[in-house]
């Protein structure tokens, strides 16, 4: 009880816990018996963010010393923060598992924002040409927005062609999709 904030609360009647509470005394409950594997659905629902950020910590835990967690929720940024593997459901059918680092990057075209100073006319027609890169895009004297499909890094090829044609990079940076990007790409639904 004191593990998961239910300490000083240990003699009250369940029934007059709140939501929060009764979904903290769940995870004490299943993890009572010091399980192998940890089934949970939406273990973070009615929590403050102090409790969400205890549990979080408590499930990477025991998830360290060796137990397998399954856990359901339609909280992607939740999944996002506590997962390492996600498999995305449609229609009761798994259409998409892997790491959730991968599944970030499906099929998806990432956005690379670079600030250069010295960005010459011949960087940007160059990196134009790279083969991973769709389009770029100047925003400013000095910030390139490069749109790439490629399932690999690509960040180090970009940085090489500036610094060889002498500019020089301030800033670097992918914006990668969100797990909730990522659902709707894989589904293709549209909103």
């Amino acid at each position: 009880m004191d593990r998961v904030g239910l300490g000083n609360e240990m003699f009250k009647k369940v029934s007059y816990f709140s939501h929060g509470m009764k979904t903290r005394l769940g995870i004490a409950q299943a993890l009572l018996n010091d399980p192998k594997i940890l089934i949970l659905d939406e273990p973070t629902n009615g929590l403050d963010p102090v409790g969400i950020r205890q549990i979080r910590q408590i499930l990477r835990e025991y998830n360290n010393n060796g137990i397998t967690i399954f856990l359901s929720s339609h909280n992607l940024l939740e999944i996002q923060e506590i997962c390492t593997h996600v498999g995305i459901l449609d229609k009761g059918k798994l259409i998409v598992e892997s790491t959730i680092e991968k599944i970030r990057h499906f099929e998806s075209n990432g956005v690379i924002t670079v600030g250069v100073y010295n960005l010459s006319s011949e960087i940007v027609s160059l990196i134009e040409n790279m083969e991973f890169v769709v389009k770029a895009e100047l925003k400013t004297e000095n910030i390139l927005e490069i749109f790439v499909n490629s399932k690999i890094d690509v960040k180090p090829e970009i940085n090489k062609l500036i610094v060889e044609r002498g500019g020089r990079v301030f800033k670097l940076m992918e914006n990668s999709f969100s797990l909730e990007d990522a659902f709707f790409d894989a589904t293709g639904i549209n909103l």
